[in-house]
């Protein structure tokens, strides 16, 4: 399988000791991810945060050595159902092959701080 590696990301910080994801082998999982911007920045506006959510799921997995197409699994938690419309807007735009999908699941809840949505993934990658 291989070694586990620790994947860091700029702007995504959860404390000592706790990364924004893992890597054994070909098997990566994200930690929970948020909107931060590199810069740490949350964006006010929830089209732009749910906007930086994915740009900062790709920033994950460029880190981890993977690409969207390797993506499994994508877990979303959103403050209020009605958020829903911008991540089906920027789903669209990452996953548009109907024949290669990653599952969605998507629960409704509190998520920490000021984001109003989070998410984790999994990816099993070739490389």
């Amino acid at each position: 399988m291989g070694t586990r590696r620790a994947i860091h990301l700029p702007g995504i910080v959860h404390g000592p000791g706790r990364p924004a994801g893992s890597r054994i082998g070909n098997i990566i999982l994200s930690a929970t991810l948020t909107g931060r911007s590199e810069e740490g920045i949350l964006p006010e506006d929830p089209r732009a945060q749910i906007h930086e959510l994915f740009r900062t799921m790709t920033r994950f997995l460029d880190a981890a050595g993977a690409t969207i197409d390797e993506v499994i699994r994508v877990n979303l938690r959103l403050t209020e159902p009605a958020l829903r419309e911008f991540v089906n807007e920027e789903w669209a735009i990452l996953f548009h092959d109907e024949e290669s999908l990653p599952t969605r699941i998507a629960t409704f809840g509190p998520v920490a701080g000021d984001a109003i949505a989070e998410l984790d993934l999994m990816a099993v990658t070739d490389n």
